[in-house]
């Protein structure tokens, strides 16, 4: 990036309210020559302003795209890099409006001084929520898809489109575009949210925000889902909880949107993975930690989750992220969110890695720990008080109670790492015969079931697969494009009972293994090996367990998480967090617990 010269200099006060805005130069003279060697320059200065004064100014967010593809602005003589997206949004900007003051974070902050990224991003949220208009740039490539969404969101808006019960003709189109990276960055939450007057920009034509509340309000009666199109249905209502009256969001739905936020969005810096949030959360009223780039992820990880719980304690809901996930963690009790690299490329509309969290080695699907939390959480609310915890340093006091105890443990795959569960999934998709281990490992689990509770392995066989489908499809039942149906149940069933008769080895490399769902094994391989345990209780249970569960450790239900947990005993007396379970029982209908039941332990 350019000489710091080319940036005038901010107030050095920490609780300053000036920025840069950009004056953004109209073409001029140049164009006709620009057009002729087809080679744009853009133009502008840099001016300090105080946010006290009331400027006029738009704000642009969007997805800073590949480093490697560098494009320039000059800023009084001097050249600046930029990302190809913002080049691209600002020559739009400039042929569209001409001159024009806007702020944007590559250009308007010193990317190489972090005391004053520090000071920047802390007043970000007033930034954005000041601006006349904030415009979410969303052109993609090929230029056709962009076209399409924006006829199909205008045509949805007013209702001329045809419906086939739940669905409509714009369904694949919209679904198509929910793929596009804003959807899944975590910046565009605060960008959006705390916008007065966002609007959909590219350059084949914007969308005003009024037209994506109604086509929202109408595609939300469909059953057909997309992550993206989540995402989307949580910006909306975050807006309208900050900006409209008598629209409120309750801790409950918050707690739904965070989490699945943590999860499923994206950031090329580490720290982000916290701080994109910050601005929202305090204007929803939450006192944060000052932030500053300096400190350590894990660090900043568990000052944030303390302001929470320190807030309201219904966000001890977020210890479903949590657990025991690498060796020497200072803390097993603080939510661990992986942060994608920024290279990760947006799954197919059918692969959805990244509903999933796909760089995270512990593997849960959003249906097991965010799914429905609303609605879990309300029901706690209503049934009882408050959550109860505390926090005494690095330990966390909370109410237990102390469910079932884990008798046999199998580990799909030995490996637990980062590098070796991206490999494995590149291999899964050049090569469906791959991941046999998981094929190995499930036998086996049905064998447990027969020897340990003493279950039918035809009864065994059918409640694993019907577990294992369900966990795969994150709740869904779709899987490599289709609904898994009882047929494909059945044959799942028929595939581990043969495999219990014969040698393992055998059974994981025969033909039939992979003759009726080829798609299913794919996925089971990749959201199982190196992953997650497969797992048999003391009281006739069958789960799907974290990676690192052993023998002994203990199932127990939390105050205040809405799913059940792994916990591990130490010398100390105090547990550590291994992770959230998704577990049935055979025979047993759902246990009901006294508030005799509970009991207050340490979390360390």
């Amino acid at each position: 990036m350019g000489s710091t010269s080319s940036f005038p200099s901010l107030s050095a006060d920490n609780n300053s309210l000036n920025i840069r805005l950009l004056d953004l130069e109209p073409c001029g003279s140049q164009c006709s020559e620009e057009a002729r060697n087809q080679q744009p320059t853009l133009r502008g200065k840099l001016r300090v302003v105080s946010l006290n004064e009331k400027p006029e100014y738009t704000a642009v967010s969007y997805v800073w795209g590949e480093p490697s593809e560098k494009h320039s602005i000059v800023l009084e003589g001097r050249s600046l890099n930029i990302t190809r997206n913002c080049f691209d949004a600002l020559l739009d900007f400039r042929t569209r409006f001409g001159t024009t003051s806007i702020w944007v974070d590559s250009i308007c902050i010193n990317q190489k001084a972090v005391q004053e990224v520090n000071q920047q991003v802390k007043i970000m949220g007033e930034i954005y929520s000041r601006a006349e208009t904030v415009y979410v740039w969303f052109d993609t490539s090929p230029p056709e898809i962009t076209m399409d969404f924006v006829k199909a969101l205008r045509r949805l808006a007013v209702d001329r489109t045809d419906w086939y019960g739940r669905y409509n003709t714009e369904t694949l189109t919209l679904h198509r575009f929910f793929e596009h990276q804003i959807f899944y960055r975590a910046w565009t939450i605060q960008e959006l949210v705390l916008a007065k007057r966002p609007v959909f920009a590219s350059s084949l034509g914007m969308i005003h925000w009024e037209a994506v509340l109604l086509a929202v309000k109408r595609l939300s009666t469909e059953s057909w889902h997309h992550p993206g199109q989540y995402g989307l249905v949580h910006l909306v209502s975050l807006w309208r909880s900050i900006h409209s009256e008598g629209h409120t969001l309750s801790i409950q739905s918050l707690i739904e949107v965070f989490t699945g936020a943590m999860r499923r969005r994206k950031v090329s810096n580490t720290q982000d993975q916290i701080y994109a949030y910050y601005g929202v959360l305090q204007k929803l009223g939450i006192p944060l930690t000052e932030l500053d780039y300096t400190r350590k992820l894990e660090k900043i990880q568990y000052g944030f989750f303390v302001d929470l719980l320190r807030w309201n304690s219904l966000f001890l809901a977020l210890l479903a992220d949590s657990g025991k996930t690498h060796e020497g963690s200072e803390c097993s009790w603080i939510p661990r969110w992986y942060p994608f690299d920024g290279t990760e490329e947006i799954s197919g509309l059918w692969d959805r890695p990244l509903r999933y969290g796909a760089t995270d080695p512990d593997w849960v699907p959003d249906s097991l720990v965010c799914g429905n939390t609303a609605s879990r959480l309300a029901s706690d609310v209503n049934n009882q008080s408050q959550p109860w915890c505390e926090i005494l340093g690095s330990s966390l006091h909370v109410r237990v109670i102390m469910h079932d105890n884990i008798i046999s443990n199998i580990r799909c795959r030995e490996e637990n790492s980062f590098s070796v569960v991206r490999a494995r999934e590149q291999r899964l998709r050049r090569d469906p015969f791959y991941g046999q281990h998981t094929i190995c490992s499930i036998i086996k689990w049905v064998r447990h079931m027969e020897t340990l509770l003493g279950v039918d392995v035809k009864v065994a066989a059918t409640n694993i697969a019907r577990m294992i489908i369900s966990f795969a499809a994150g709740g869904s039942q779709w899987i490599g494009g289709r609904k898994i149906s009882n047929q494909d149940i059945i044959a799942w069933t028929a595939m581990l009972e043969k495999g219990i008769r014969i040698n393992l080895e055998e059974a994981a490399r025969a033909p039939f293994v992979f003759s009726y769902v080829k798609d299913v094994h794919k996925t089971f391989s990749t959201c199982l090996e190196g992953k997650r345990s497969l797992v048999v209780t003391e009281r006739q249970g069958y789960g799907i367990s974290p990676f690192m569960t052993e023998e002994k450790d203990v199932i127990c239900r939390i105050d205040g998480v809405p799913n059940m947990m792994v916990i591990r005993r130490q010398e100390s007396g105090a547990y550590k967090v291994i992770g959230p379970i998704l577990i049935d029982y055979v025979g047993e209908e759902s246990r009901t617990f006294d508030k005799e039941d509970w009991q207050q332990i340490e979390l360390v």
